[in-house]
Order: structure tokens, then C-alpha cells, then sequence
């Protein structure tokens, strides 16, 4: 075995134990709000507005850190993203103006851009050339993430009780372990890409920028002159907002309905298992409603937003109301699972292969404008109306804004691709 194919095994052993701590937050998601809200004193709408920053420095910062992963390689980027993530969570642990949560979110953006461009490319980078390379890519990232939603839920069902003795615990927790994922970036190896540099590559940093631009450009004429592709864009622009503002919001019903922060980790973890079990059967699920895939998830997601909402204002007794919003939260959980690879596997049928990388760029940029905007709209809703009127609001008008849209893809997705 020569020092290359030694530096790939390296990096493949690694990956699967790096993925399960690192793809996202531990000890985070179902403390977050509580920590911001009754620690720190943000109100919901502060928190929303805050929060909306995140997407808009996620699209702001993907041209340029882009370059920068060229520059530094994907091991490097992959130590200074994570060091961005762990100063992200000591930010929220000193913080003390709404003006540093927004700085936080300014270092989270930076860290999670370059993690999502790093990671992936890292680990097929390490993968044995072969005809098989995409099916082991799936089997070393989907083990990595199956071990993940495990952990996780056992991270937010403790969280909860960490909260109760001391509110500050998780979140030392989640920062010593992306401390831990620095230090698991270090021992990862550069591997070349084995394509010759081109001449972009050698041109000043502002020339790279420019170019950049102009193929994002080119690739949004591209989805612009396409039906299809400008269908399954604007729906996944609508729909994965809702999925992202969701856990804030589903965190502000619960403390507006007294549930504690215990009890807040038990529902989160049962939610993170059913996600996970879901995404394993994101193929059944295809073969299942095949092209109504979309249309049935995102139905049923926008319609259990509406629902949990009602279950609260009809004043339903504790006990009822509470089932009713856990059966809702299921189907939503249920949904997100499968979601994010059949989206994936849906554009990817739709583009050609040298048009894939910068129709996946244009999609995350449109994404995050969305996101933000719809993170902005939230932060208004929480400020008028109580959280369960929040819920009715979006939940209804989301269902209308995709049954529109589904409308819209029925006589341009399905058909024989362009």
C-alpha cells in the first residue's frame, strides 16, 4: 500500500466517527431557545430576527469561502471551520446584546459554509477509485449519519435535565465536543484531487471572485430557461424554510404552553429517532408515491403545522392538546427525514452533469435568501401573536403557497428530463 492509498484508508476510518459528532450541534437544539429566552432575556421575536441573519452570511460568504477551501485545502478549511463553530458557541455562552448573538451567527455562518463544502468532497477525495466510488461514498456518509441521529437523540434527552441543574451545562457540553472535532480535523489527510490545476486557480483572489460570480450567473440563465428546474428550485426554497425556523418555533409553543425543559429534550430526542428511522427509507418512500413524493410531503408538513396551532387555540385540556401536537411534530419529523436526498436526487436527475455543481450553488443561494426572509417574517409573527397563532398563520398560509406551487410543477416535473 503506497503513502496515498495509506492517507485514504486513514481519512475513511476517521470520517465515519468525525460525521457522528460533528454533521451538527450535540446538546443544542432543545435548550437553545430556553438559554436565549429565559437565560439571556432575548424575547422570541429577538431571537427569529437573529437567527434570520444566519442564511443571508451563509449567502453572502459562499463565493468567497468557496476560494478559500481552493486555496486552503479541505483539511485545513475543515480545522478552521470547526474552530469558527466553537467560537460560535463560546459567543453564546458570554453574550450579552442581541447585536454579539448576531455576531455569533456571523461565526456559525463561516464555520457551516465551509463544513458543507469540506466534508463531502474530503471523504470522495479518500474513496478508492472505481466504478463504485458514489455507492461507497453513500455507505461511509450514511453510516456516519445514522450513527449521528442516535447520539443525538440521546444528547437532547439529556440536555433537557442538564438545563434543570444548571442552564449553562449542554452548551459547555456541545462546545467541548466540537473542541473534539478540531482535533479530529487535525489528523485528517490532504489528498490531491488529481485534476490538473486550471488557470483560475493561479489568478488573484478578486479575479476568482469574479468568475465565481459570472458561472453562478450563467447557472441561474440555466434554471431560468428550464421549467423544471425552476419549479423543484422555488419549492425547495419554500418548503426547506419552513423545515429550518420550525425548531425555534416548536420551542417557543412548548414554553408558551409551560412544558418544561425536561420534557422539552424527551419530545426533541423521540423526534430526532423518527427523523433518522425516516431518512433510512427515503428510497421506499420514492417508490412508494414516486413523482407525488414532494407533493405528500410537503402536504402533510404544512398541514401539521396548521393543525398543532389549532390544538392549542380550541383550549383542547392539557393532556389532549399535547397528544395532538406530538402526533403533528412526528409527521413533520417524518417528513424532514427523507426530504433532504430525495430533493437532492430530484435536481440531480434534472441537470447534466456539467451543469450539477453550479445549479447546486444557485439552489443554496436562492435557499438562503428564503430561509432568511422567512426567518424575518417569523420573528414579526412571534412579536404580534402568541406562539399557537403563530403556528395557524404560517401553517395555513405555507399550505396555499404549496399547493400553488405544486400546481405549478405538475405539467413541468416528472416529464422525460431536458
Amino acid at each position: 500500500m503506497n503513502t496515498l492509498e495509506k492517507r485514504k484508508e486513514i481519512n475513511r476510518k476517521l470520517f465515519v466517527f468525525y460525521k457522528m459528532i460533528a454533521w451538527d450541534l450535540l446538546f443544542y437544539f432543545a435548550i437553545v431557545f430556553l438559554f436565549l429566552n429565559n437565560v439571556k432575556g432575548f424575547s422570541a421575536s429577538q431571537i427569529f430576527f437573529a437567527d434570520a441573519f444566519y442564511p443571508l452570511f451563509r449567502f453572502i460568504l459562499q463565493v468567497p469561502l468557496t476560494i478559500l477551501i481552493d486555496k486552503l485545502g479541505k483539511r485545513n478549511s475543515l480545522i478552521i471551520a470547526n474552530s469558527f463553530v466553537s467560537l460560535f458557541l463560546f459567543t453564546l455562552l458570554i453574550l450579552n446584546n442581541l447585536s454579539t448573538y448576531i455576531l455569533a451567527n456571523f461565526f456559525c455562518a463561516i464555520g457551516y459554509t465551509i463544513k458543507v463544502i469540506s466534508e463531502p468532497n474530503l471523504l470522495y477525495d479518500s474513496l478508492e477509485d472505481s466504478n463504485n466510488k458514489g455507492i461507497s461514498f453513500s455507505k461511509i456518509d450514511g453510516k456516519g449519519s445514522s450513527f449521528y441521529y442516535y447520539i443525538n437523540a440521546a444528547s437532547i434527552a439529556t440536555s433537557g435535565f442538564l438545563f434543570i441543574i444548571n442552564a449553562y451545562i449542554p452548551l459547555i457540553i456541545s462546545l467541548i465536543i466540537t473542541l473534539l472535532t478540531i482535533f479530529i480535523s487535525c489528523l485528517f489527510k490532504e489528498i490531491p484531487s488529481g485534476e490538473t490545476t486550471s488557470q483560475v486557480d493561479h489568478e488573484p483572489i478578486l479575479i476568482q471572485t469574479k468568475i465565481y460570480i459570472k458561472d453562478l450567473m450563467e447557472s441561474f440563465k440555466h434554471i431560468l430557461k428550464s421549467d423544471r428546474l425552476k419549479s423543484l428550485i422555488i419549492f425547495n426554497s419554500i418548503f426547506l424554510g419552513l423545515i429550518c425556523v420550525m425548531p425555534t418555533l416548536t420551542v417557543s409553543l412548548f414554553s408558551y404552553i409551560n412544558m418544561s425543559s425536561k420534557n422539552i429534550g424527551i419530545v426533541f430526542a423521540i423526534l430526532s429517532l423518527v427523523s433518522g428511522f425516516s431518512s433510512g427509507i427515503a428510497y421506499k418512500i420514492h417508490l412508494k408515491f414516486r413523482n407525488r413524493s414532494l407533493s405528500v410531503l410537503s402536504i402533510f408538513f404544512s398541514l401539521s403545522i396548521l393543525f398543532t396551532g389549532i390544538a392549542v387555540y380550541i383550549q383542547l385540556p392539557y393532556v389532549f392538546a399535547l397528544y395532538f401536537i406530538l402526533v403533528f411534530l412526528i409527521i413533520q419529523n417524518f417528513v424532514k427525514g427523507p426530504f433532504f436526498s430525495l430533493f437532492k436526487q430530484y435536481l440531480s436527475n434534472f441537470s447534466t452533469s456539467n451543469m450539477r455543481v453550479k445549479i447546486f450553488s444557485a439552489n443554496s443561494s436562492i435557499q438562503y435568501i428564503s430561509q432568511s426572509i422567512l426567518t424575518f417574517i417569523c420573528s414579526y409573527l412571534v412579536a404580534v401573536f402568541p406562539a399557537h397563532i403563530a403556528h395557524i398563520f404560517l401553517g395555513g398560509v405555507s399550505t396555499l403557497v404549496i399547493i400553488f406551487i405544486l400546481g405549478y410543477m405538475k405539467t413541468r416535473v416528472g416529464l422525460p428530463r431536458e
